[in-house]
């Protein structure tokens, strides 16, 4: 079974690694530098929130979100660039983020369980896929959420909204 190990160009086939046409003992895995592609990273983030809703007071869908920003700016310039200007606007640090969402505890339902496990998958995905990550929360009571990284030289990643009353 073939996997691809995000954010580097190396496949993972039974017990062997190839990269770039190499094969090597699974031991000795070598990560190339190369970042991942936009449509692998775009497909794995993609498979990774099929059927997930963003738990707030009304539950939405994550989608997918690509800009044409080539850096991760400040809250206020990005605000602005997702038609937002003037807004409450934070930007904050991926695992900050993430901190909140991907805690298991005890009394925990197995719905809860499920969310935490796929959003402990979905933080891996970007720490795998880049250095330049970021949580934009734009607005006060309807907060549009967006978690990007810079893949090829463009702010992507996902955005969907917390109803926060």
């Amino acid at each position: 079974m073939n996997r691809l190990l995000l954010g580097f160009c190396c496949v993972l086939m039974l017990g062997t690694v190839s990269c770039n046409q190499r094969s090597i003992p699974e031991p000795q895995m070598i990560l190339m530098e190369q970042a991942l592609p936009m449509g692998a990273f775009k497909t794995a983030v993609m498979d990774a929130v099929q059927g997930m809703l963003f738990p707030s007071e009304s539950d939405f869908p994550f989608g997918w979100f690509e800009s044409n920003l080539k850096i991760l700016p400040e809250a206020s310039r990005f605000a602005s660039h997702v038609g937002k200007k003037g807004e409450v606007a934070q930007k904050m640090a991926l695992d900050v983020f993430f901190q909140r969402y991907t805690r298991i505890e005890p009394w925990m339902d197995e719905g809860q369980v499920q969310f935490a496990h796929q959003m402990q998958n979905l933080q891996r995905i970007y720490q795998n896929s880049s250095k330049k990550l970021a949580v934009y929360r734009v607005g006060t009571v309807q907060v549009h959420i967006y978690i990007v990284t810079v893949v090829q030289g463009r702010v992507v990643g996902l955005h969907t909204i917390s109803i926060e009353t």
